[in-house]
């Protein structure tokens, strides 16, 4: 139903001519949402915002609730310092920057050493589901289980 519509005859030029309900050209959206995704609001968004607030503008905002100590008193950022990258570009750079990095080694859990279990453990405690399931028993549920685990353990169950 939603394709019947897509392709009609423009009959009035004498030539065959092909149109797109709406609808349709949001099935073909572009695949790089990055920026839609990433970039901030706009510059109505932005005064609306900071109108619910009780400020004019980002000044009077930035002046209010960031330290002077800390701000940066240079353009050191600017639109033209930063260049925008679509995702791909931006994964990329990701990469390159990453590329700088030294693969070391990892220690950690380097003190494990294998250890045999006893098969009496293996059996009643490991693969005996109750151990394992998302209830919590209460106190004498678990002394309960502990002694059938023991019992289990000395009589060869």
């Amino acid at each position: 139903m939603l394709l019947r519509n897509a392709v009609r005859l423009n009959v009035s030029r004498l030539r065959y001519h092909v149109s797109l309900p709406k609808r349709l050209l949001n099935l073909f959206a572009p695949l790089d949402t990055f920026s839609n995704r990433h970039i901030g609001p706009n510059h109505d968004e932005s005064h609306k915002m900071l109108s619910s607030l009780g400020y004019s503008s980002m000044e009077d905002f930035v002046n209010e609730t960031v330290p002077p100590s800390i701000r940066l008193t240079s353009g050191f950022i600017n639109d033209q310092s930063i260049e925008p990258l679509s995702e791909s570009e931006l994964f990329q750079r990701a990469k390159q920057i990453a590329s700088a990095n030294k693969v070391m080694r990892s220690y950690i859990g380097m003190g494990y050493h294998n250890a045999v279990v006893p098969p009496v453990i293996l059996r009643n405690v490991l693969e005996n589901p109750a151990w394992y399931t998302p209830y919590t028993p209460y106190q004498p549920e678990i002394a309960q289980g502990m002694s059938i685990c023991a019992s289990h353990a000395y009589t060869d169950y």
